[in-house]
């Protein structure tokens, strides 16, 4: 884990990164498309994360920039876990 994210977002994430090293930091600004994100997975963890976090990503916020690194899409998930309420 690190300071920027929880537990559960680094073991729902790390899956979706099959060429990303085991052990290797997950840093907020990886780009995660060079580790082997792209569309088809990018559906998959979209689906992940809202199982794992109670949330639903709005249509409007289903563009590339928000899942472009962990850090973006941690962003986008921390901003819609406070507009529901959710932890």
């Amino acid at each position: 884990m690190t300071d920027h994210w929880d537990e559960t977002f680094e073991s729902v994430l790390r899956p979706y990164l099959p060429t990303l090293p085991e052990g290797a930091p997950l840093a907020p600004d990886l780009v995660m498309a060079a580790f082997g994100l792209n569309s088809v997975a990018t559906v998959g963890l979209i689906a992940a994360l809202e199982d794992a976090y109670g949330v639903t990503f709005p249509d409007e916020e289903l563009v590339p920039a928000n899942f472009r690194t962990p850090g973006s899409a941690w962003a986008l998930l921390t901003r819609l876990r406070a507009t529901s309420g959710r932890p």
